[in-house]
């Protein structure tokens, strides 16, 4: 989809160059670009703008039109907009501050939270940690409508959202005292599948205990 402008801030910048030093071949040493590249972003950006910018004279360098001096103002004062976005988006790529929303599976929140909450006391402390602990359909509702920024859960629970894999757990089975296969070190789930099985009656957990 086009923008509509049809000129770029590397024309602009061009430009602004080429009218503070009244020169293209010096502007093109500055800017690290060939004299004919320089040059011909300008003309192009005349072009689009419908206006001629700079006068050439031969031997002499360029100097500014009417149009040109108004123009110059309004190009010098985008450039300093589009630096100070570039300079805020850095910032908020380097700097974890302000608030961030999590979603957490319900059944994982109680073993996890602590560790987050006291990680991001040590390495975040401008960032303000927001956590929503519910089930899974549920998140991803709140990653849908953007209420979350992230959320920890299963990836078979993920649905459509994009997953990144923080860490592989193992699954541990509680067997009663004295039970023969309690003491024998890893076992396959197969020994097991004949087994009473009791999970946390949450439709979450049982597709979990299901999946396995």
């Amino acid at each position: 989809m086009s923008d509509g402008l049809g000129f770029s801030l590397a024309q602009l910048r061009y430009f602004v160059v080429s009218a503070e030093v009244g020169n293209i071949s010096e502007a093109a040493e500055q800017l690290c670009a060939s004299q004919s590249t320089v040059s011909s972003a300008v003309m192009r950006l005349e072009r689009q703008l419908g206006v001629q910018l700079l006068l050439r004279h031969h031997a002499r360098g360029v100097s500014l039109t009417p149009s040109g001096r108004h123009l110059l103002r309004e190009a010098r004062d985008l450039l300093g907009r589009a630096r100070n976005l570039k300079a805020r988006g850095d910032a908020l790529a380097g700097d974890a501050a302000g608030r961030l929303d999590v979603g957490f599976l319900a059944s994982l929140a109680p073993f996890l939270l602590p560790g987050v909450h006291q990680l991001t006391r040590q390495r975040y402390a401008d960032l303000r940690l927001t956590v929503h602990e519910e089930p899974a359909d549920r998140l991803a509702a709140l990653l849908g409508d953007g209420r979350c920024e992230l959320a920890v859960t299963y990836d078979f629970l993920a649905g459509d959202a994009r997953f990144h894999a923080l860490a592989e757990l193992p699954v541990h089975a509680v067997l009663a005292d004295g039970d023969p296969l309690g003491g024998s070190g890893p076992l396959e789930l197969a020994e097991l599948a004949a087994r009473p099985l009791v999970t946390l009656n949450t439709p979450d957990d049982i597709r979990h205990a299901e999946k396995l």
